[in-house]
């Protein structure tokens, strides 16, 4: 039985409750759908702020494993950006904090894993289709604003190493790029394969402009859904 690691990632909102819903909604969705073929881990990683606490004891009381991250206080004067960076527009602060912590995430999966999810932790699932043969050096997405979504996606232990291990210069040269074409260049650029997947899920948002000092690119709960044709 192939062992599967789950990464539900990034901040908690639009509350305590959504969010923990969420992860039981998800956690039950694997198991009910693939528990005969995969051995499933879970990790969630979140930032600290008024709701993660509660979050954390959920997770804590439910054997979850559970990751809470320290707040980026400062974008430019965190050191991700290099001295020649004057001004950061408001999209590439989320750009940053995705990167930063995917980084992160990557030290808390266990090597022995042989596929990596990853998911969005406002993401609340009602379909996600893993192929019954997961190619090698392939990241498994969909076509999103000119590049590739990074809200959900999936691929092999070594292969998401590659993907999300993207350094900061790469980012600062497509300062104005989305994430989705970001993702996509840092794909090709180290020759990994694109495929795409079918899947559905929720996304629940928050209607705050800003949230924990970050500018918010959606405002609205909204559905999102890709098939195979």
């Amino acid at each position: 039985m192939k062992k599967v690691t789950v990464l539900i990632i990034g901040v908690s909102r639009p509350n305590s409750d959504r969010i923990i819903n969420n992860i039981n909604n998800n956690i039950k969705y694997f198991k009910l759908n693939y528990s005969k073929k995969y051995s499933f881990s879970f990790i969630v990683l979140t930032y600290r702020n008024s709701f993660s606490d509660k979050v954390y004891e959920y997770c804590i009381k439910n054997n979850i494993k559970i990751v809470i991250m320290e707040q980026i206080k400062d974008f430019k004067r965190s050191g991700f950006y290099s001295q020649k960076i004057n001004k950061i527009a408001n999209i590439n602060t989320n750009s940053h904090r995705m990167v930063l912590s995917m980084r992160n995430a990557l030290n808390h999966i266990n090597n022995s894993t042989e596929i990596v999810i990853r998911l969005r932790i406002d993401t609340e699932l009602k379909k996600f289709v893993i192929d019954n043969h997961v190619d090698d050096n392939t990241y498994y997405s969909s076509p999103y604003c000119d590049g590739i979504t990074d809200n959900i996606g999936y691929s092999d232990y070594k292969t998401f190493l590659s993907v999300w291990n993207i350094n900061n210069v790469f980012v600062e040269n497509h300062l104005g790029s989305n994430n989705e074409t970001i993702l996509k260049n840092w794909c090709q650029k180290n020759k990994i394969k694109i495929k795409y997947f079918s899947y559905k899920y929720i996304l629940h948002q928050s209607n705050d402009y800003f949230f924990d000092g970050v500018p918010q690119w959606s405002k609205k709960t909204r559905v999102f859904e890709y098939k195979i044709k």
